[in-house]
């Protein structure tokens, strides 16, 4: 549904291209300077979409909620194909986005169940098919909700040994978890600025589990002696990101921002740099003593996990 409601939308938009400023490709550099509130690209495009073509709550889904991935070639399409298919989809809702702003301007102001029914009404004025995008939406957030929590109950069950096949110790870590999560959506409805907040911390935290997800997965394959390139880059890349943020970052650098060590842009950069690079030399390091160490198996099932949890591996 979330497919087809993009489709929608691109199709909506697509005889507006022209009257948007971003799409002249003349003039196509200026996009990467002219941000209204004057933040810069990097670090800040890739913690505003922080569900973008490389995500930490996708890269972490799969293995941490249901053991579902039996092969490599299974992670691949998940993880590979999925957040490339969201990174075209999260393109398609900016350039709505861009559309009904040039539009309408006061909308900038205005929340986003405001911007989704403006943009809806007025790029498909066919009812069933706006209400298929709507539909769509709200099931993306219903679902995403309850993959998250599913995960963080999973995750807290492993770490303490709690068994999850009777439902009574199912409900003792969902009730709480649900408790502090209502506790924090009545804070965030009751404080003018608490979803900004909210999201200024989960941007960039999201992509920190991305990278601790990457930093998993590189020295796993370094370890079994494969191509572990394929997650190093984009490990060292988000990595340089999530480093760049927390050390640039602070009320003075970014209004409304959360509390980071408040260095200046170049600083920053140079020092993100620097830590990006150690990251992933350490990470090659790490994989290579595994890989060098006969007695390593990285795919030797952990008999305590499965005697505590009931698992039975394939």
């Amino acid at each position: 549904m979330l497919i087809l409601a993009s489709l929608g939308i691109m199709i909506g938009i697509a005889p507006h291209l022209n009257v948007l400023d971003e799409f002249n490709l003349c003039d196509i550099a200026s996009n990467f300077s002219q941000h209204p509130g004057h933040q810069p690209i990097i670090p800040m495009l890739f913690v505003t979409i922080a569900c973008g073509i490389i995500s930490g709550f996708h890269s972490t889904q799969s293995p941490l909620v249901a053991r579902t991935e039996v092969t490599e070639k299974t992670g691949r399409q998940t993880f590979y194909g999925m957040m490339i298919i969201e990174g075209l989809i999260g393109m398609i809702w900016a350039a709505g986005g861009m559309f009904i702003y040039h539009m309408q301007p006061e909308l900038m102001a205005a929340g986003g169940v405001k911007v989704l029914s403006v943009l809806v009404s007025t790029v498909i004025p066919f009812a069933p098919i706006s209400i298929l995008v709507v539909v769509g939406v709200i099931i993306l957030a219903i679902t995403s909700g309850d993959t998250s929590l599913r995960s963080l109950r999973l995750t807290i069950s492993e770490l303490f040994g709690i068994d999850q096949t009777d439902p009574k110790k199912r409900l003792l870590l969902t009730v709480p978890m649900f408790a502090i999560c209502l506790v924090i959506i009545f804070w965030s409805n009751l404080n003018p600025q608490g979803f900004n907040i909210l999201w200024n911390y989960f941007s960039w935290s999201n992509q920190l589990m991305a990278v601790c997800s990457l930093c998993v997965a590189t020295v796993y394959l370094r370890s079994k002696g494969k191509n572990f390139w394929i997650t190093l880059f984009p490990c060292m890349f988000m990595a340089f990101i999530c480093f760049d943020y927390i050390f640039w970052v602070s009320p003075e650098n970014l209004k409304g921002a959360p509390l980071g060590f408040g260095l200046d842009y170049k600083t920053a950069l140079v020092l993100a740099l620097e830590n990006a690079v150690i990251l992933g030399a350490l990470l090659c390091r790490r994989g290579k003593t595994l890989y060098s160490n006969k007695n390593f198996d990285a795919d030797k099932w952990d008999s305590s996990i499965d005697e505590r949890h009931n698992y039975k591996p394939d």
